[in-house]
């Protein structure tokens, strides 16, 4: 073998690695955000009805990865405001109603569900904090398979 057919081979090894590194990464992102990890520590989506859960979706495009949920109250999980959603629009902590900034009404008001036994909050936040553990995770699996 030439030095330039080594080449293309290693070329085109790198390139093989990267995509199944980014594609593995992207997965496990997304279930970080879904399921949650031991890697991210993400607890995951609470499931009440598994409604939240599985609206993430995950979209790969050849240079970027969107994982996504449009989910209304997708951010109050995340962020740990069940007590001030309501499922009418309205987050009372903030004043929002209808996606306009009012007077807010009086905290703790809006809808307050059943803490659900599996997930919890966060897990947007704790995935993004720990995408590179999650990455390098990918790697090590893509490399240990072959």
């Amino acid at each position: 073998m030439t030095f330039m057919a080594d080449l293309r081979k290693f070329a085109v090894k790198v390139e093989r690695t990267t995509r199944l590194t980014f594609v593995g990464t992207a997965t496990k992102m997304h279930e970080s955000i879904t399921v949650g990890s031991s890697i991210s520590g993400a607890p995951g989506q609470p499931v009440d009805t598994g409604f939240l859960r599985n609206s993430w979706q995950l979209d790969i495009k050849p240079t970027h990865a969107t994982i996504s949920t449009n989910v209304a109250y997708a951010p109050v999980i995340e962020h740990n405001l069940r007590s001030a959603y309501d499922p009418a629009g309205v987050q009372n902590r903030y004043g929002v109603t209808g996606g306009r900034i009012g007077p807010a009404l009086p905290f703790g008001t809006g809808r307050r569900g059943v803490k659900s036994q599996v997930g919890g909050n966060h897990s947007v936040k704790m995935t993004v904090a720990a995408a590179d553990r999650l990455q390098a995770a990918a790697l090590r699996e893509i490399t240990n398979a072959g």
